[in-house]
């Protein structure tokens, strides 16, 4: 169904269109998948995968020098990894049959498919919906369903999860899992992580630096000694492979199987994890405080009703919450760009902020990413944790989704605000490039930054954050970032899953290796 043999890829120069002395972005790689494969994609940030994915693509290949053999036999459909970037109508509805309409598919039939995708997928009641007053998660459904009516035999998924809640994106994966197993639609998907996708695969590829580093199966990948595969491994894997160096043997690396092995090897808690009693320290001035803030879109409902929050100089927050809860409302406030309907934003006056956007692409207005190099001072260029010299010819928007996010994270870093506010500032990283970011904003933070950020992502809120501010019915909830992870039962980190229930609970893998070496 598909057959990819030396292809390599070039994006053309800016300056002249031409493709002379311009990088491969894909070199000589090969790839097959047959009907009803699932295949996943994985890398670092800017490895290729997009470019890749795009490249199967019917109508939205990209813009550039392809070579070599590419062959697909089936109607494909793209599900792209901003969800803003295919909406096109209005109405949710609209959105999804407008892909038919290209098609000429008859009404009646329209009619038909729109209904039962509509059904299939849970949204037939939001089809009259304004598609701008949807939440993340049901977006991503918009998305799909408007993949899905037009029949397609292989749907590419773009890092489909990015973004989502931990609940939402397994509601969503449930259904990719229904959709390939039932009907047999092939799926590739690009994924900076493998978690949860471990017992679904038929293929994984791993691609540096444009090339296929890895072509193999869940199980292969999992004896792979490569140092950069390791690093994409999930932490169930992880902990498997942390197992058996200790000589205990596993039934499977799933979830499951890890748990119980791991529970059997450090023993069965006899009570509650002992972490209740932490407290998130306080401050009679804060950096930041909202009292009593409401907020409402035009005929909605209130989204924050009462919301209190303090913000101390230094601190890590992480702001937490499902689809829809308020999570980057609540940021436009502190930053400045929404007014609260009622309630108090207590500052210094000369409180110097910068906000990094959830879609950071309305910040990157320039043509080359070198017009956004020549305006940071060289001081920060320096000890910054990506280097952009490879691509200073490039348009921003030629960049991956994990590079548009750092360019992005760079060019505000050139107003030395004392706050720092970022909406889902690692979303479609790879561990490694997650791992330097967070070092990257402790580092400011040792320095008197002070940093709020939005976060679906449980092991970047666990690596990070000093305390969680969770969202809920409009309301705030602190907590001590620890304890808020070892409390919840669905939005936590794999760690804290697979150690439930131990005398040896973690919220992080190194956490859990320790407790495997010491048993």
């Amino acid at each position: 169904m598909i057959n990819l043999k030396d292809v390599t890829f070039k994006y053309p120069s800016l300056e002249d269109g031409s493709y002379e002395g311009q990088a491969c972005i894909l070199k000589g790689i090969n790839l097959k998948a047959e009907a009803g494969d699932f295949v996943v994609i994985a890398g670092e940030v800017g490895c290729g995968k997009s470019t890749l994915l795009r490249l199967l693509s019917d109508s939205l290949k990209p813009n550039g020098l392809a070579e070599g053999v590419i062959e697909v036999n089936g109607r494909t459909s793209l599900i792209m990894q901003n969800a803003v970037h295919q909406i096109v109508a209005d109405k949710v509805w609209h959105e999804i049959v407008i892909g038919m309409e290209n098609m000429a598919v008859s009404q009646e039939d329209m009619n038909l498919r729109l209904s039962e995708i509509a059904s299939y997928l849970g949204i037939a009641d939001i089809l009259e919906r304004d598609v701008t007053s949807l939440s993340g998660g049901q977006l991503r459904l918009v998305n799909l369903a408007a993949g899905l009516v037009t029949y397609p035999q292989i749907l590419l998924l773009d890092e489909p999860l990015a973004s989502l809640d931990p609940i939402s994106a397994d509601r969503f994966m449930n259904i990719i899992r229904k959709l390939n197993k039932e009907t047999g639609i092939t799926i590739i998907m690009t994924s900076h992580a493998l978690d949860n996708l471990m017992d679904d695969v038929t293929k994984i590829v791993v691609l540096k630096n444009g090339e296929s580093v890895f072509d193999g199966s869940a199980e292969d990948i999992c004896e792979c000694k490569d140092s950069y595969v390791e690093g994409l491994l999930p932490v169930s894997v992880l902990v498997y492979r942390a197992l058996m160096e200790k000589g205990i043997k596993c039934d499977g690396f799933g979830m499951k199987e890890v748990a119980s092995k791991y529970l059997e090897l450090t023993g069965k808690s006899d009570g509650e994890n002992k972490n209740d009693d932490k407290t998130p320290a306080s401050t009679d001035a804060p950096l930041i405080k909202a009292e009593n803030i409401y907020y409402r879109y035009d005929n909605t409902r209130d989204i924050l009703k009462g919301l209190s929050l303090s913000v101390n100089e230094g601190e890590i927050v992480a702001i937490a919450g499902g689809n829809g809860s308020g999570k980057s409302t609540l940021v436009r406030i502190l930053a400045g760009i929404y007014k609260p309907k009622g309630g108090k934003i207590k500052k210094d006056k000369n409180l110097s902020i910068a906000y990094l956007p959830q879609n950071v692409e309305s910040v990157l207005l320039y043509d080359s990413v070198e017009e956004y190099l020549d305006d940071v001072p060289r001081a920060i260029k320096d000890t910054f944790i990506y280097d952009f010299t490879e691509y200073e010819k490039s348009h921003p928007y030629d960049l991956s989704g994990g590079q548009k996010e750092m360019l992005a994270l760079l060019f505000i870093m050139q107003t030395d605000a004392k706050l720092i506010i970022l909406d889902e500032p690692a979303k479609g990283m790879d561990t490694g490039t997650r791992d330097r970011i967070i070092d990257y904003l402790k580092g400011l933070s040792q320095i008197g930054k002070t940093i709020i950020f939005v976060s679906h992502d449980t092991e970047l809120i666990a690596r990070l954050s000093d305390k969680v501010v969770t969202i809920v019915n409009g309301e705030a909830s602190v907590t001590d970032t620890k304890k808020y992870l070892l409390n919840n039962m669905f939005y936590t980190t794999p760690s804290r899953l697979i150690s439930k229930g131990s005398k040896k609970e973690g919220v992080i893998f190194e956490e859990l290796q320790e407790a495997i070496r010491n048993a």
